[in-house]
């Protein structure tokens, strides 16, 4: 159990968001006219998913106001002069990675309440202690309050720990199928998939190395609980914990998204364009999008991959992951979840996920819905809607309880 003490007392877990402006060679993409971002709002049954929703489309509008304002201000251009290269350049460092730093970070922390809620502990806050200016980096601590007779479980411990890092891989997918559905997506989408894919190594590199100063964050507290969790608890066991959550952070890195995000960032500096067209890699006519991923489980760390396969009116992405229990034991799961690319008509979506559980059994979700695009007082708007069921376990995107799944958004540019 993990320790009490007399009312109120917090855990603190910091959470980190950083991304570092890496230098890549743009790649051809062509402009669009429009500079509008596309902007969905929804509501979900799952709290992570919900709220990820949610942060991720205040960023968007945030952004896309700064925007609207800098230009009123000072001028929008696409031109390819020095001067213009070193105002984007500016604007990206102080205005829109900062506001990107502050959503992803939002939503991390987000994931750590959404996991406590399943706990039935419904108090808590967050305090930011970096702000992203001059560096757009953001670091914030969750006040979780507990009251004397409360006594959390450590493997709910486990959950709440990793809930943050879950929330940041939900982000990363929503917004990745959001690019990948529709024909090209503006330089903002971009950064938040960029801040969402590193949040995980950086964040792992900086805490388990002690780097980040002041109590351990995520990655070393979640190293401790599944040290506690192991059926004999040692310091070499500890150790290893730590080495396999610093190597599997490398995972994240093997994200063809990940870095068509860092070149769109270079070629929307040297360029000006807002919106590109997105591109897939290709095998003779098939279009695809590789990717891989580490996170912290609710059960252990997990590890997958993520493959997206694109047609003219479907995107379906493949998932196959694995978690290591605290016993050292390997439990797998897959899932497929097809989504319209076409929603000037109404075709079938669908998401089904089977996976073993720590102990025994194991434990599924079938989800199917549909996707429109329609107008609404003569302004474009599609519309989402799904509904499904899921039994008890552990899915990054859903709560841990069986129940039913239910979800709608809309998307319209802005």
């Amino acid at each position: 159990m993990l320790p009490t003490a007399a009312p109120p007392r917090f855990i603190r877990i910091p959470a980190l968001t950083l991304i570092t402006l890496l230098s890549a060679a743009p790649t051809p993409a062509a402009a669009q006219e429009k500079e509008q971002a596309d902007i969905t709002i929804g509501w979900a049954t799952s709290d992570i998913a919900r709220t990820s929703i949610w942060w991720t489309a205040a960023g968007k509008a945030t952004n896309r106001a700064a925007d609207l304002g800098l230009d009123a201000a000072f001028g929008s251009t696409s031109t390819r002069r020095t001067r213009d290269i070193f105002g984007r350049l500016g604007r990206l460092w102080l205005v829109n990675l900062p506001i990107a730093a502050l959503t992803e970070g939002a939503a991390h922390d987000s994931g750590h309440f959404a996991r406590l809620g399943e706990s039935g502990i419904h108090s808590g806050r967050r305090q930011i202690q970096q702000w992203p200016w001059p560096v757009p980096i953001a670091i914030s601590v969750e006040f979780i309050g507990l009251q004397e007779e409360t006594e959390l479980p450590l493997s709910e411990g486990l959950a709440v720990l990793g809930g943050g890092e879950q929330a940041a891989h939900v982000t990363k997918q929503q917004i990745a199928d959001d690019i990948f559905s529709r024909h090209d997506a503006d330089y903002f989408q971009w950064i938040l998939l960029t801040y969402a894919s590193f949040d995980e190594p950086i964040y792992a590199w900086t805490d388990l190395q002690g780097s980040i100063g002041g109590q351990p964050g995520d990655f070393r507290q979640y190293a401790a609980v599944l040290t506690f969790l192991a059926p004999d608890p040692s310091l070499e066991i500890e150790e290893r914990h730590t080495t396999r959550l610093q190597r599997d952070a490398w995972w994240n890195l093997a994200d063809y998204a990940l870095w068509q995000g860092v070149a769109r960032l270079v070629h929307y500096v040297a360029t000006g364009e807002r919106r590109t067209v997105t591109s897939t890699l290709r095998i003779g006519g098939l279009r695809f999008v590789p990717s891989g991923y580490a996170t912290l489980g609710s059960n252990g760390p997990e590890r997958g991959v993520n493959v997206r396969v694109l047609s003219s009116s479907f995107l379906t992405r493949v998932n196959v992951r694995q978690t290591t229990t605290p016993a050292d034991r390997s439990r797998w799961g897959t899932g497929i979840d097809v989504r319209s690319r076409a929603p000037e008509r109404l075709l079938p979506e669908f998401a089904v996920d089977v996976w073993q559980e720590p102990d025994a059994g194991g434990g599924a979700r079938v989800e199917a819905g549909g996707r429109r695009a329609v107008r609404l007082l003569g302004h474009p708007l599609e519309i989402a809607v799904r509904a499904g069921y899921k039994t008890s376990g552990y899915l990054a995107d859903a709560p841990a309880r069986a129940g039913l799944l239910i979800g709608f958004t809309a998307t319209s540019p802005f």
